[in-house]
């Protein structure tokens, strides 16, 4: 089965662990193939590209601007990024055909981009919905 990861923030380390990275290598151990796409680190002087870290094929997209900007710059940015997503699945992963999405919330964000995958390759999709009530308890 090939698996899409998506996500809006950067994904520098494949290797890193966190609840998202630990699931896709879990997919990976399980024997799938797996893919991310999320954005390019801010100041990567890198454009838009593909590389295979720990056996997962990351796909790293120059977005902009969407942390520590005005809002102006940010509210493009966030417009922006779905289509660039699109361009960049098209162009790089092309010859894949995705059998499952997941992505973290927000999903307003990516949902023309798993709408896109969805169409074109008849993808089960399934967001991450992650609970915010111990922090709220902590607001609280």
């Amino acid at each position: 089965m090939n698996v899409l990861f998506l996500c809006i923030s950067s994904m520098e380390h494949m290797s890193a662990h966190s609840i998202s990275l630990d699931l896709l290598h879990e997919f990976k151990k399980a024997g799938h193939n797996v893919y991310t796409v999320s954005a390019l680190p801010k100041g990567d002087p890198a454009g838009t590209n593909v590389k295979v870290e720990d056996g997962i094929t990351a796909l790293r997209v120059k977005i902009g601007k969407n942390k520590k900007a005005n809002l102006i710059v940010k509210g493009l940015t966030t417009v922006l990024m779905p289509g660039k997503y699109v361009k960049a699945i098209k162009k790089h992963l092309s010859g894949v055909k995705f059998d499952l999405v997941l992505y973290p919330t927000p999903p307003v964000t990516l949902a023309s981009t798993v709408k896109f995958i969805k169409k074109r390759d008849g993808a089960r999709s399934y967001l991450l919905l992650k609970d915010i009530f111990p922090q709220n308890a902590v607001d609280i």
